[in-house]
């Protein structure tokens, strides 16, 4: 196996699709080197992205903009911040932090128990709050709606650029909408959707989305990279796109991700099978020890040495990735323990 061959390979595509704007939850934050809060990508379906962790993934709205980064891992279900964005979400305090338009009031039904109510109002009139849009934060925002006997209703936010609405709900039940902001304010709140409305909205909620659903991924901006942000991002992708997406996934080739020169005094190298190790005094690999890293190691003349870093196993070289054996892949002719060593390590994926 020659590095040098991987590093020639181009990157062939392994699934592509469309997403509904319904399904679509991105978050477009760049979060350092924190995962909770930093980009990631959810489109409602297993196995589509959990799958295909290290590609890279290419969306598209459907003006042809796109954004692009690295399926870095999995994700492990949906967490909230635990922030309300709304002021008074249950109505507990009446009108304090609302903004009715024609046709609703804030009412107490009884025993201080107030609710939002619409009554024969005209369509598309809200009560909703003012929310500061954050560039690529996603918001869930939800309205529970106890009482429903004409018209529709449903959850609205708006993004600085268009509305994006939620199920809209012609029964009691729970209509929901995940946004991403991207400048402005956000006029948030449940909305009519008829002319004739009868209904009474009880608690709504509205809290920023740290952390993506079990069939999404969080996604950094360079293969084995650890900066949870996107490669790239369009100035003209649309966040909120009600014709949808297109998506690409692309498996691409293994990577440098570190590089060091190691003095023969600060090396241990075994090339026996069975017993194959390769550790460096003063360098740490524990990052590396999770199966999805190779280790190459050269001599002084640049012939090399490959193999897998074992996982949970430090110190420990073998053969086959996520591997027990620990053999070295392969070792060329002449490889000399005698003299320096220069010691690099790619990034594979899973």
């Amino acid at each position: 196996m020659l590095i040098g061959t991987m590093a020639r390979s181009t990157n062939k595509m392994v699934a592509r699709g469309s997403v509904t704007l319904a399904n679509m939850r991105l978050s477009g934050v760049d979060g350092g080197a924190v995962a909770s809060g930093g980009a990631f990508v959810d489109f409602g379906v297993a196995d589509v992205l959990t799958g295909k962790l290290g590609c890279l993934l290419k969306i598209k709205s459907s003006n042809g903009a796109a954004i692009q980064g690295i399926i870095k891992g999995g994700g492990t279900g949906e967490t909230l911040s635990p922030t309300e964005l709304f002021t008074n979400p249950s109505f507990s305090s009446g009108d304090s932090g609302w903004t009715k338009q024609t046709g609703w009031t804030i009412a107490d039904q009884g025993g201080g128990d107030y609710e939002g109510v619409a009554t024969t109002a005209p369509s598309e009139k809200q009560v909703y709050q003012t929310i500061i849009n954050t560039f690529g934060v996603l918001r869930k925002q939800t309205v529970v709606v106890t009482d429903l006997t004409l018209g529709s209703v449903c959850a609205r936010g708006y993004d600085g650029v268009s509305q994006k609405l939620g199920n809209v709900l012609s029964a009691p039940g729970i209509s929901t909408l995940y946004i991403t902001g991207i400048s402005g304010n956000s006029s948030s709140g449940p909305i009519t959707q008829s002319v004739s409305n009868t209904l009474r909205v009880d608690d709504l909620s509205c809290k920023r989305v740290l952390t993506p659903s079990a069939t999404g991924c969080t996604i950094v901006n360079s293969k084995g990279g650890v900066t949870y942000n996107w490669i790239n991002k369009s100035a003209l992708f649309n966040w909120n796109d009600a014709a949808g997406y297109t998506y690409e996934i692309f498996r691409i080739p293994p990577v440098i991700v570190d590089s060091d020169a190691v003095l023969n005094a600060d090396a241990t190298i075994n090339l026996t099978d069975g017993s194959a190790t390769w550790s460096a005094t003063g360098i740490d690999d524990s990052a590396y020890l999770n199966g999805k890293y190779m280790v190459a190691v050269y001599d002084a003349t640049g012939i090399g040495a490959f193999g897998y870093y074992k996982s949970a196993g430090a110190g420990a070289v073998v053969n086959t990735k996520g591997g027990a054996t620990q053999n070295w892949i392969y070792v060329g002719a002449g490889f000399s323990t005698a003299g320096a060593f220069t010691r690099k390590v790619i990034y594979v994926g899973d």
